[in-house]
């Protein structure tokens, strides 16, 4: 993995975002926040993340919206998408990975567990 990877972090709750934007700059990786799908669509064209992580349940344009039309750029085959989310419905994982999701956690995230499954899927798609 190269030194500063960039996450492009889409959730519409707006402490947890910060939250996990300090904490994984404090890791060492350069993040760009969105606080909704639309605004992560505008992102990845912009700023070519090395990872999306993504809230799934948000408001209007959810995870799940965003995840279809990320399917259909030429960004999918090249960036790993983590989904995270707060319904513990345990069909909610399976659906996300149905999408084409490359891993899912359920919050609260610890933030340990969370730059683990960021650098390893980061690494997976490099080789």
């Amino acid at each position: 993995m190269k030194s500063s990877s960039k996450v492009l972090f889409i959730d519409d709750d707006k402490i947890f975002l910060d939250t996990q934007t300090k904490f994984l700059r404090l890791s060492g990786f350069e993040v760009v926040k969105a606080e909704s799908g639309e605004d992560g669509l505008v992102s990845l064209s912009n700023e070519m993340p090395d990872i999306v992580v993504c809230d799934m349940i948000m408001e209007n344009f959810d995870g799940f919206d965003f995840l279809n039309r990320f399917s259909t750029t030429g960004f999918f085959k090249k960036i790993p998408f983590l989904c995270i989310s707060g319904y513990t419905v345990e069909s909610m994982a399976s659906r996300c990975m149905s999408y084409g999701a490359d891993g899912y956690l359920k919050k609260p995230i610890d933030c340990n567990v969370l730059k683990c499954a960021i650098f390893v899927l980061i690494d997976s798609y490099s080789v």
